[in-house]
């Protein structure tokens, strides 16, 4: 990995249940970029999708705080499981959601987009009604 890079993390409110998080440099751009949506039938699952850092800023830990913050964002929210699915062939990413703590549930080949996915899984907190 090459030495980090300074970023500002902003979060954009998209509308009621689905965010974007941006790591920006000091003139503004956007560096790397990741959503999270809660599911309308059940707030309490946030699935996490259009993770994308550009070229020449990868493998600079962008990608690892912007999963950071997007975690301590779905726990204020009382988010408690998170799911986002990766391209098998994606290393770099698929070491990343492990080293976070993620699962790997599942895999199977998308039809409509024609590519091997791994389903990924981390539970934040369990909410159980007594």
């Amino acid at each position: 990995m090459s030495e980090p890079i300074d970023a500002v993390i902003r979060i954009v409110q998209v509308d009621s249940e689905y965010w974007q998080f941006r790591a920006q440099n000091a003139q503004g751009q956007v560096m790397a970029s990741v959503s999270l949506r809660c599911l309308s039938e059940c707030p309490c699952v946030g699935v996490i999708f259009h993770l994308a850092t550009l070229e020449q800023y990868r493998r600079r830990g962008l990608a690892e705080r912007l999963e950071r913050e997007l975690e301590s964002f779905a726990r204020q929210k009382s988010i408690g499981l998170l799911i986002s699915t990766v391209r098998v062939g994606n290393h770099p990413c698929r070491l990343m959601k492990e080293k976070l703590g993620y699962y790997a549930d599942c895999q199977w080949l998308n039809p409509r987009t024609d590519h091997d996915l791994v389903l990924y899984r981390k539970v934040l907190s369990l909410s159980v009604d007594s």
